[in-house]
């Protein structure tokens, strides 16, 4: 069984922001998985399913992202899971918008939500997807510029990257994460001219 976690805050207020990117793909991953997310157990909305014959829970904590842990350790204590078998998906700032790269294991990069998965699951050996936000081009705080929603060039490109970030999620799944970074990092997902600026 793994468990599938997409970080972000509760509440109409941050839908569509950056640091609910996890989220939003959990949300475009549950459609392919012909999951529903409303199911209310662990802090989350959740689901039951599978792909290739492995069992997944699949979770969008309703906590605040710098207690994401709370919800990812209870899900993973009921089903008596290791850390190898979570997969966090979420935002990056290090990466430039339009990237993805998949790890297992090392630091948090100073990201709360990691931070508190670390904490309440007692480790860092899980597979992480880092979805490229980049940095502010206009001198906003972190605080603020993650909290707001895309650019609107970017806006523009957001649904692919979704779609790719999904797929790099699927590939996680069924193939492992070594071959899953194999293809996706690295991988170029806007124009050369684009997706560069930070």
């Amino acid at each position: 069984m793994k468990l599938v976690a997409g970080l972000g805050n509760p509440g109409a207020a941050y839908a569509g922001t950056r640091h609910n990117i996890g989220q939003i793909v959990a949300d475009n991953l549950a459609e392919r998985l012909a999951a529903s997310l409303t199911r209310v157990k662990f802090r989350s909305r959740f689901d039951l399913c599978s792909r290739s014959g492995e069992k997944i829970l699949l979770m969008v904590p309703q906590t605040y992202m710098n207690r994401s842990g709370e919800a990812v350790s209870e899900a993973m204590h009921f089903y008596n899971m290791e850390l190898a078998d979570i997969l966090v998906l979420h935002d990056d700032l290090d990466l430039p918008f339009g990237r993805l790269k998949v790890v297992s294991g090392g630091g948090t990069g100073g990201h709360n939500g990691l931070a508190s998965i670390v904490e309440r699951c007692g480790g860092k050996d899980f597979v992480r997807l880092r979805i490229g936000i980049g940095r502010p081009r206009h001198g906003e705080e972190i605080s603020d510029y993650v909290l707001n929603r895309f650019y609107s060039d970017e806006q523009q490109h957001l649904e692919d990257i979704v779609s790719a970030a999904s797929d790099a999620a699927l590939a996680i799944l069924e193939e492992g994460h070594t071959k899953a970074a194999n293809r996706f990092n690295g991988m170029k997902l806007l124009p050369e001219t684009e997706g560069e600026e930070k």
